[in-house]
């Protein structure tokens, strides 16, 4: 099963000084077996954290990875990028995340669950609805991406494609979708950001 891997941290002075720092070294993803794209780009909030989205045949192929000798050889070339600790966690997604992270720009919303709170009986349906009406968003770019995180339980990644940070704004204004914010809000713990993303090419 496909999953893909998602990993953020601070970018170093060099990496926001000229963002296509990491565009060479990278490439060497493209010779990894299993591996299938790579997303890169900055956040837009916070313009110093760096996100990267490594889509793999399965979650075996990169265990495998981190295990060979490309891995230490990788990580090496990419340390002038690197400006603090890596955070690294896995999704099985439930949707194909190619337009989500090919949009201009791309919300990452994370839903950790409150306590008392089930993923069957209060988020489900929340994104079931969300999923459902994401066509209808002026500006959005569907299907929504909805997976629960391997390495934490409970809490949940979602990915939703946008024409522009804007645009993401007037939907939440507006109905269906105003109505079920609040609810998501009242079901788990919040945290969302925007990344422009970049599609290596290998």
């Amino acid at each position: 099963m496909p999953v893909v891997e998602l990993v953020n941290f601070l970018a170093s002075e060099a990496l926001l000084a000229n963002n296509d720092l990491t565009a060479e070294p990278m490439k060497a993803f493209g010779k990894v077996e299993g591996c299938l794209s790579v997303h890169f780009g900055p956040q837009v909030e916070d313009k110093k954290t760096a996100y990267m989205m490594v889509a793999w045949e399965t979650l075996e192929h990169h265990i495998a990875f981190t295990k060979s000798a490309v891995y230490p050889e990788l990580m090496k070339a990419l340390g002038p990028a690197v400006g603090g600790p890596l955070d690294v966690k896995h999704v099985h997604y439930n949707e194909d995340t190619t337009n989500a992270l090919q949009a201009a720009v791309t919300e990452i919303t994370t839903v950790k669950l409150k306590e008392g709170k089930s993923f069957e009986g209060d988020l489900k349906p929340i994104i079931d609805v969300i999923s459902e009406k994401a066509p209808l968003a002026k500006g959005g770019n569907p299907p929504v991406a909805f997976g629960e995180y391997v390495e934490t339980p409970g809490v949940y990644s979602m990915l939703i494609g946008w024409d522009s940070l804007e645009a993401h704004g007037e939907v939440v204004k507006q109905e269906p979708f105003a109505k079920l914010i609040p609810n998501l809000f009242a079901t788990g713990d919040l945290t969302i950001c925007h990344v422009v993303f970049k599609k290596l090419q290998f």
